[in-house]
């Protein structure tokens, strides 16, 4: 069972104390459970104690004193719900029961048991995950070497690389001996000993 004070004149009418603590302080001084900040409230002025469900309001030596439906408090008093606790002459507060409201709870519960609506799936069939045949082989500290072959390119061959080779020593011979030939016709070296001798025995005529 829950109860709560419930500011009926004071500073703040119509403020709500909520008890939810097994010893509630009230009074001027901060930090108070029920703090009032009024003149005529002491700074620790009553407190409220919980027992067996109850609770019991006793005056800590108040100034002005601490009253219940306008008898003064001498000692512990057992509250109950409707009575009407004057602190001094004009702080009046109500000590009320918390009630909640049957219906309230039943709406609450009635929407959370509400079944929730069927949710909708697609009429297509799933597709279905596609595999491997055979998981691929795995290898103890390397990994698999990839399937796709490096290009290597194609290597030229032997007898196409000697053919241009061949070709181009024989070019140059021949552009020696043209050379060799325009020089020894031009100069008459062919005249001159050794090549004089050589070229009477072929029949050649020199000056």
């Amino acid at each position: 069972m829950a109860y709560q004070l419930v500011m009926k004149t004071g500073p703040a009418p119509g403020k709500v104390y909520t008890l939810d603590k097994s010893v509630i302080s009230i009074g001027r001084e901060a930090g108070s459970d029920v703090f009032i900040n009024d003149v005529e409230v002491s700074r620790k002025h009553a407190r409220l104690t919980s027992q067996f469900g109850d609770y019991l309001l006793e005056d800590l030596g108040s100034t002005n004193g601490t009253f219940v439906n306008s008898q003064h408090l001498t000692g512990q008093r057992i509250l109950k719900p409707g009575d009407s606790i004057l602190l001094g002459e004009n702080i009046a507060l109500a000590f009320e029961e918390v009630r909640f409201d049957p219906n309230a709870v039943q709406v609450g519960v009635s929407s959370e048991s509400a079944s929730p609506e069927p949710l909708e799936f697609e009429t297509s069939a799933p597709q279905e995950a596609q595999y491997p045949s055979s998981p691929p082989p795995t290898y103890a500290g390397k990994y698999p070497e990839s399937p796709v072959e490096p290009l290597v390119p194609e290597e030229s061959s032997p007898r196409r690389t000697w053919l241009w080779v061949s070709c181009g020593c024989g070019l140059v011979l021949v552009c020696v001996f043209l050379g060799l030939a325009f020089v020894f016709d031009n100069l008459n070296l062919y005249c001159t000993p050794p090549f004089r001798q050589v070229m009477v025995l072929i029949g050649a005529v020199c000056p």
